[in-house]
C-alpha cells in the first residue's frame, strides 16, 4: 500500500506534468513518464482531484485519458478574456448530435442517423474537426464508436459524463437501445 504523503506526492507530479503537457494523456503514459503502474496513477488523481477545485482547477477524464482544465466556477471570467474571439456558436443539428454522444458514448455514425432520422455525416466530421467528438477504430477498453472528446467534457464544464444531467436515466433507456438496435 502507497503511503499518503507518497500518494500526494504522485499527484502533484500528475498535476505538473498535465499542466506542461497541455494535452490529453492516459494513465499508461502518465506512469512511464513518472515511473508509476497506470493503477496508482488512476487511484492518485481519484483521490486527490477535488482538492485542485480550492485553486481553480480541475482534472477532467474522457475514456481512459486526463486533461488539466480550468474548474467550471470560473468561466465566467475565462468567458471575458477570450470575448471578442471566434465563438462556436453550434446549430441544431450539432446540439442535437453533442447531446446523443455525450449521453450515448461509443455510438455509431448509423445509430446517429436511426435516432435523427437524416444523415448526419457532414455535421459529425464538422464537430471532429473541432475537437469535440472523437472516433475510436476500437481497442481493449474502448469500443468502435463515436466518443465526447476532452474539450466537449471543458465546454460543458464537467469532469466526467457521469455529472451530466440525468446521465444515468438516459445513459441506460431501453427505449433508446431498441431504437439503436443494442
Amino acid at each position: 500500500m502507497v503511503s499518503l504523503d507518497r500518494e500526494k506526492e504522485l499527484f502533484c507530479a500528475i498535476v505538473s506534468v498535465l499542466f506542461v503537457l497541455d494535452e490529453p494523456v492516459e494513465a499508461e503514459r502518465l506512469g512511464r513518464v513518472l515511473n508509476e503502474e497506470p493503477k496508482k496513477i488512476t487511484r492518485a488523481i481519484k483521490f486527490y482531484a477535488d482538492s485542485l477545485e480550492a485553486v481553480g482547477l480541475a482534472i477532467i477524464k474522457a475514456g481512459k485519458k486526463f486533461q488539466l482544465a480550468a474548474d467550471k466556477k470560473n468561466f465566467k471570467y475565462l468567458e471575458r478574456l477570450f470575448d471578442g474571439g471566434k465563438k462556436f456558436k453550434p446549430g441544431k443539428a450539432s446540439l442535437e448530435i453533442l447531446a446523443i454522444v455525450a449521453y450515448k458514448p461509443g455510438i455509431t455514425r448509423e445509430q446517429i442517423d436511426l435516432i435523427r432520422g437524416v444523415n448526419s455525416y457532414y455535421t459529425i466530421r464538422d464537430l471532429m474537426v473541432k475537437g469535440l467528438i472523437e472516433y475510436s477504430k476500437g481497442d481493449k477498453k474502448k469500443l468502435r464508436g463515436i466518443y465526447p472528446s476532452l474539450k466537449l467534457l471543458q465546454t460543458l464544464g464537467v469532469r466526467r459524463l457521469s455529472e451530466l444531467d440525468d446521465f444515468q436515466k438516459i445513459n441506460q433507456n431501453k427505449l433508446i437501445d431498441d431504437l439503436i438496435g443494442e
